[in-house]
C-alpha cells in the first residue's frame, strides 16, 4: 500500500481551526495540528508528526516531512525542531528512507550467500517506487525478444523446445498475473533479467533436464546471478519449485544451528529417538506452533516449502542435523576426557564418509560442522572442548602443524589408557609409572609420559600402542565414542603392561642380554684389542643359542657385540658409565637404551 491509500486509524487528534480545511492532504500519526490566522499551504503531506502549528507568518513553500516529534514554524518562519542539524528531506531523501523500511522484506528474495553489492541492491529497491505502469503488451514482446538465447545453451533440439515452450507458458501467466494486479512490475524492470529468469525457472522445474547452473544463464545474459535469484524467488519460485532440491536457495545457515541445539537439549534429557522427534517436528513447522524463538519467519516458511516440496530431503537434512548433534555431543564428551582439543576436519570426513553431509559436498559441509560445533559451544557452558584446524597455519606449515595435532590428540589417548588399563593400578599412590624404575629405586611417571611405554606380554604383536598408532587407531574406530571404553578392554585382552621406553628397550635385546656378561667383563678394555675380537669369536661360537647358526648369522652377532663394546668404553670414559640427563641409567644393566 502507498502512502497515499492510508487512513487516519492511528491518529490520536486531529483539530482545524476556524480557517478553511484542505481536502486533499493526508496526515498521519499527528497528535496535534492548528492554523492559525493566515492563509495555509495547500499541498503538506505529514508523516509521524506529534506537533504541528503555524505562527502569523507566511509559511515555507510545501515539503514532506518524515519521522518528526516536534515542529514550529516562528515568525521569522525559521525551522526549529527538536534534533541539532536536522535536514528537511527531499523527494529522493523520502525515498531513502523508504528503501531502507522497505530493505528487510525484500532482503528475503536474495539467496543467504549472494554476493549483491549495495547499489544493486539499492536499484531493485528503488525500482520497487517507481511507476509502475507498463505497456503490457509492447513489455511482453521485449521479454520475448530475449528468449533467443536459449538456443545457446548446450542442450538438444528436443530440450531447447520443452524451454521455449514452458517459458512462453511461464511468461504467460506472469503477465496475467500483473494484468490481475497481483504484482506490480516497475516500468524500468530489465526485460532481459526477466527473460533470462524465466528461462531459468522452466529449467529447473523441468524433468530430465541436463545440469544448468544460474551462472552460466547469467554469463549468457551478461547479468548477474543475484538478479536471477531475486526475480525466481521473487514472482516465480511458489508456482514453479525445483525438481531437484538445492539448499543455496535457503536461508539454512541459523536453520541448522538453531535445531542443533534443539536436539542438543533433547539428548541431554535423553530423548534419542528421531523417528518419533521428525514427527513431532514436521507438525510443529507446519502449524507454526511451539518453535524455537530464535526462528525468523522467513526459516519458519522456508522450511514449510521443504515439507511439502520435498519431504525426503527434509526428512534426511533433519536426520543428518539429528546425528550431527548426537555426534558431536557424544564426541565432546571424548574429548574432553581425555583433554585433547578437536578437530572439525577428521569428523567432517567421517561424517561425510557415513552419508551424513546435509546435501552438501566435503567443503560446505566442514563449514557447516564448524558453524554448528561453535554455535553450540558458545551456547553450552564447559561442554565442548576448544578445536583447533590448520587452516590458520601457512601453507608450508600447515603439514608439521597436522602432525602436530595428530601427536597431541595420540598423547592424550595414551594418558587415558596409562591412567586407566587394570582399573589404575599403574597410578595407585606411591607406585604410578614403570614398575621397573620403582623396583630399581626410582620413578618415571605421567609427567614423562613419552618415555613410557606398552609392553605386550604375550606374542600377539599386531598393534603398537604408541601415540601415533593410538590416533590412527582412533581415526579408523571412525571416532567411535566409545572408543576409550574399547580400547582399555582391548589392550587388557593383549595382557599389556606399562614400561618405561628404557625398560621396555632392554626387552627386546635378546642378544644383548646373552652376551652381557662377555660385554661387562671386568677390565674387558685392559686387553688388546685382537684379544678382545678373539674373546667375542670364542662366545658366539660356543653359547648353545648360537652355535648351531650358519656362518652369516654368526658374523651379525658378533658385530653386534662389538658394537656394544665401543659404545660401552666411550660412555664410560666420558660419563663413567652413567646417564648425564637422568644420573640414573648406567652401561652395566641398561646399555641398550643409550644414545648418542
Amino acid at each position: 500500500m502507498s502512502y497515499d491509500d492510508r487512513g487516519y486509524d492511528d491518529e490520536e487528534e486531529f483539530d482545524f481551526s476556524d480557517s478553511e480545511k484542505p481536502d486533499y492532504s493526508e496526515y498521519e500519526n499527528v497528535e496535534s495540528f492548528e492554523f492559525g490566522e493566515n492563509p495555509q499551504p495547500d499541498t503538506y503531506k505529514y508523516i509521524g508528526l506529534k506537533e504541528f502549528s503555524f505562527g502569523e507568518s507566511l509559511q515555507p513553500e510545501p515539503h514532506k516531512y518524515l519521522g518528526f516529534k516536534e515542529f514550529h514554524f516562528q515568525k521569522d518562519s525559521s525551522l526549529i525542531a527538536p534534533q541539532k542539524n536536522l535536514v528537511i528531506p527531499s523527494k529522493k531523501g523520502l525515498e531513502r528512507n523508504l528503501v531502507r523500511e522497505n530493505e528487510d522484506e525484500i532482503v528475503v528474495f536474495f539467496n543467504e550467500h549472494d554476493n549483491i553489492s549495495p547499489k544493486e541492491k539499492k536499484s531493485l529497491l528503488t525500482d520497487q517506487m517507481k511507476n509502475t505502469n507498463i505497456n503490457i503488451p509492447n513489455f511482453r514482446e521485449r521479454v520475448k525478444d530475449y528468449f533467443d538465447v536459449i538456443s545457446s545453451i548446450n542442450i538438444t533440439e528436443d530440450q531447447k523446445k520443452v524451454i521455449q515452450s514452458k517459458s512462453n507458458s511461464i511468461l504467460a501467466e506472469f503477465i496475467s498475473r500483473i494484468e490481475d494486479n497481483e504484482f506490480d512490475i516497475s516500468s524500468t524492470a530489465d526485460p532481459n533479467v526477466i527473460a533470462i529468469s524465466i528461462i531459468y525457472t522452466a529449467i529447473i522445474s523441468s524433468e530430465d533436464m541436463p545440469e544448468i547452473t544460474m551462472t552460466h544463464l547469467a554469463t549468457l545474459g551478461g547479468i548477474r546471478t543475484a538478479r536471477i535469484t531475486y526475480y525466481y524467488n521473487r514472482y516465480f519460485r511458489q508456482l514453479y519449485p525445483r525438481i531437484k532440491f538445492d539448499p543455496t536457495i535457503y536461508k539454512l545457515t541459523a536453520i541448522k544451528k538453531i535445531f542443533s541445539m534443539y536436539f542438543f537439549q533433547l539428548f541431554i534429557g535423553g530423548d534419542f529417538d528421531f523417528s518419533k522427534q521428525i514427527q513431532i517436528l514436521r507438525k510443529k513447522i507446519l502449524d507454526n506452533n511451539n518453535l524455537p524463538d530464535q526462528l525468523e519467519e522467513v526459516n519458519i516458511r522456508e522450511l514449510q516449502e521443504i515439507i511439502v516440496n520435498y519431504p525426503n530431503i527434509f526428512t534426511k537434512y533433519f536426520n543428518d542435523i539429528f546425528n550431527i548433534a548426537k555426534f558431536l555431543m557424544e564426541l565432546g564428551r571424548l574429548y574432553k576426557i581425555i583433554g585433547a582439543p578437536i578437530k572439525i576436519s577428521i569428523i567432517t570426513k567421517m561424517l561425510h564418509k557415513k552419508g551424513i553431509n546435509l546435501t552438501q559436498g566435503i567443503m560446505g559441509f566442514r563449514r557447516s560442522i564448524s558453524e554448528i560445533y561453535d554455535f553450540l559451544k558458545m551456547n553450552t557452558i564447559d561442554f565442548f572442548p576448544r578445536r583447533i584446524e590448520v587452516t590458520d597455519t601457512p601453507k608450508d606449515q600447515r603439514p608439521e602443524k597436522r602432525r602436530q595435532i595428530e601427536r597431541i590428540i595420540g598423547t592424550r589417548i595414551k594418558v587415558y589408557a596409562a591412567k586407566n588399563i587394570y582399573n589404575g593400578k599403574y597410578f595407585e599412590k606411591g607406585r604410578e609409572g614403570c614398575e621397573e624404575c620403582l623396583r630399581e629405586g626410582f620413578k618415571t611417571d605421567i609427567t614423562r609420559i613419552t618415555a613410557l611405554d606398552f609392553h605386550h606380554s604375550t606374542d600377539n604383536k599386531e598393534i603398537q600402542y604408541t601415540a601415533d598408532n593410538l590416533y590412527h587407531l582412533f581415526i579408523n574406530d571412525e571416532l567411535n565414542p566409545s572408543f576409550l571404553e574399547d580400547l582399555i578392554s582391548l589392550m587388557e585382552s593383549k595382557r599389556v603392561v606399562l614400561l618405561c621406553s628404557n625398560h621396555h628397550n632392554l626387552l627386546h635385546h635378546e642378544r644383548y642380554h646373552d652376551f652381557k656378561y662377555l660385554i661387562n667383563y671386568p677390565n674387558i678394555f685392559s686387553y688388546p684389542a685382537d684379544i678382545i675380537y678373539l674373546l667375542v669369536r670364542i662366545a658366539v661360537d660356543n653359547f648353545y643359542k648360537t652355535r648351531h647358526l650358519n656362518f652369516d648369522q654368526k658374523r651379525n652377532i658378533r658385530r653386534n657385540i662389538r658394537g656394544k663394546l665401543r659404545k660401552k668404553y666411550f660412555i664410560d670414559f666420558f660419563y663413567e658409565g652413567v646417564c648425564p640427563s637422568c644420573g640414573r641409567f648406567n652401561t652395566r644393566d641398561h646399555l641398550t637404551v643409550f644414545d648418542f
